[in-house]
């Protein structure tokens, strides 16, 4: 096999299986039979409202892009980068992480919008995703501790004796390690790294990334960028929880169900295997039992939150992508002149 495709091949392949092996996990001592027979009784309105909060949540999320991008002088509008973002979302169920990339693609061929600059942005929204995200966690372990600390410390021990915390205490040691290797070699070795053609040219990309992630610094509207990234995160916390509705059994679950499901269903989307398979519905199925629901309705539930995004996914984005085809004007949006 050609070595630049072995490289993705191989990460498709490892995440794929790792995949399937936390689904297997989920699904050993599930009754099959008589989980899909429950099928029958989904209440499929709930199931759309769901839907509509994602939607919701997405379109926030375009706005909120688009203000990132203004102050460097790019205005694509909330059509082209709606499209880019939900072609970006269905590139995320092939290859992890893929889809930041490839959304900063089709932004750079409908309106010129440099990579290196698109993708710094996108940067810049995940990490107010990821503080948005932990600030959700710890407000979730601090409401509910007594429910979800056993819980987790299963989980994140991989269900040994070991507490979780001695989990992240092996892992936090072994990035410091790599860190500190990394920094020695380059001590040892400035001067030939520095001279290199490939160091040279990261460096001028890692410039171009970092202006995008600072551009938030020169938001036209502060306001309307934390409204939108808090908007985003209450479609999505509307889009988890009222799927309990969707079925009887579970229907009595209380709010605070929500956010443990957000916490944890974030937690799994953000593993590296394909759209979160297998760890969303592991962690999400693990939450609803922990609130009372049975093994069978919470791994239910996991799989239709969990299929019916997916398949909208599959469906937008793959409706952006022809969209994006036939409205392409292939016309640069010119950077305005105080960018």
């Amino acid at each position: 096999m050609n070595s630049k495709f072995l490289k993705p091949f191989l990460q498709y392949t490892l995440s794929l299986a790792i995949a399937v092996g936390v689904l297997w996990f989920v699904l050993k001592d599930v009754a099959i039979e008589e989980m899909l027979g429950k099928v029958s009784e989904l209440n499929y309105f709930w199931i759309g409202v769901s839907l509509f909060c994602a939607l919701l949540g997405y379109g926030f999320r375009v706005y909120r892009w688009n203000l990132l991008l203004a102050p460097l002088g790019y205005r694509p509008g909330f059509l082209h980068t709606f499209l880019a973002t939900m072609i970006g979302y269905l590139a995320n169920l092939v290859l992890p992480r893929f889809g930041e990339v490839v959304r900063c693609g089709v932004l750079k061929r409908s309106d010129n919008v440099p990579v290196s600059t698109s993708l710094g942005t996108v940067v810049a929204e995940r990490v107010f995703d990821l503080f948005f995200l932990v600030l959700i966690v710890v407000a979730t372990l601090f409401l509910e501790f007594d429910k979800l600390s056993a819980f987790l410390g299963e989980v994140f021990s991989g269900g040994s004796r070991m507490p979780a915390v001695s989990a992240f205490i092996y892992i936090g040691a072994g990035l410091l390690i790599a860190v500190f290797l990394g920094v020695w070699y380059y001590q040892r070795n400035k001067a030939f790294i520095r001279e290199h053609a490939f160091y040279k040219k990261l460096s001028s990309f890692l410039k171009e990334l970092l202006s995008g992630v600072l551009s938030v610094r020169e938001l036209e509207s502060r306001r309307g960028f934390w409204l939108s990234s808090s908007l985003i995160w209450v479609m999505y916390y509307l889009m988890s929880y009222v799927i309990v509705f969707s079925l009887p059994q579970t229907s009595g679950i209380d709010v605070l169900a929500g956010l443990a499901i957000l916490a944890m269903g974030g937690i799994g989307m953000a593993a590296p295997v394909q759209g979160g398979l297998g760890t969303y519905h592991l962690l999400v199925s693990g939450v609803l039992m922990v609130y009372g629901a049975s093994k069978n309705d919470a791994v239910l539930l996991a799989f239709v939150l969990h299929t019916s995004q997916t398949i909208f996914v599959i469906v937008t984005g793959v409706i952006s992508l022809l969209v994006s085809f036939i409205i392409n004007r292939k016309k640069p949006v010119a950077a305005t002149e105080n960018a």
